[in-house]
C-alpha cells in the first residue's frame, strides 16, 4: 500500500517515472485490482489507451476483492 501510495504522490507531482518504478513494485507485491487500476491511470494519463483499458479490463476480472464499489 505504502508503494502505490508513494506512486501516487509522484504521479500527481509530475513525477511520472518515479510513479511507474512504485507502481509496478507495489503491483510485484500484490498483484491486485488496485494496483492495475494505478498502472492504468498512468497509461492512460500518458496516451496509452489500449494498454491502459488492458490493464482495467484484467483488474475486472482478476483479483481476490473485486466488490461493486472497486469494479465502478
Amino acid at each position: 500500500a505504502a508503494l502505490g501510495q508513494s506512486g501516487e504522490v509522484a504521479f500527481y507531482t509530475g513525477d511520472y517515472q518515479t510513479a511507474r518504478v512504485h507502481f509496478d513494485k507495489a503491483h510485484a507485491l500484490d498483484p491486485s485490482p488496485g494496483t492495475l487500476f494505478k498502472l492504468a491511470t498512468w497509461e492512460k494519463y500518458l496516451g496509452e489507451f489500449d494498454k491502459a483499458i488492458a490493464h482495467y479490463r484484467r483488474g475486472a476480472l482478476e483479483g481476490r476483492s473485486r466488490s461493486p464499489e472497486l469494479l465502478a
